[in-house]
C-alpha cells in the first residue's frame, strides 16, 4: 500500500489493520511489524479504533452517502 500510495521510507504513518486473523495476537502482529520495518521504518501499528460492527454500520452508511461519526463517549460505554 505505501508503494501505491508512493509513500517515502521515512514517512511517519499510522497503520492499523482488521480481520479475524489478527485475533492470533503477537504471531500476527509481530510478523507484520517486521514487514512494515523493512518498508516503512517510522510507520506504527495501531490497534483498530472500534471494533468490526461499528466499522460495518460506519461503511454501509458511507455507501449511502452519509457519515456516521461514533460518540466516542458512547463506544467506550459498549465497550465495558
Amino acid at each position: 500500500m505505501a508503494r501505491q500510495l508512493d509513500l517515502p521510507a521515512e514517512a511517519a504513518v499510522e497503520v492499523s489493520y482488521t480481520g479475524g486473523v489478527f485475533e492470533a495476537g503477537g504471531a500476527v502482529t509481530g510478523a507484520l511489524r517486521a514487514a512494515m520495518a523493512k518498508s516503512l521504518p517510522n510507520a506504527v501499528l495501531v490497534a483498530p479504533k472500534f471494533g468490526p460492527e461499528l466499522g460495518a454500520a460506519m461503511y454501509a452508511a458511507r455507501l449511502a452517502g452519509a457519515r456516521l461519526e461514533p460518540d466516542t463517549h458512547a463506544v467506550a460505554a459498549l465497550a465495558r
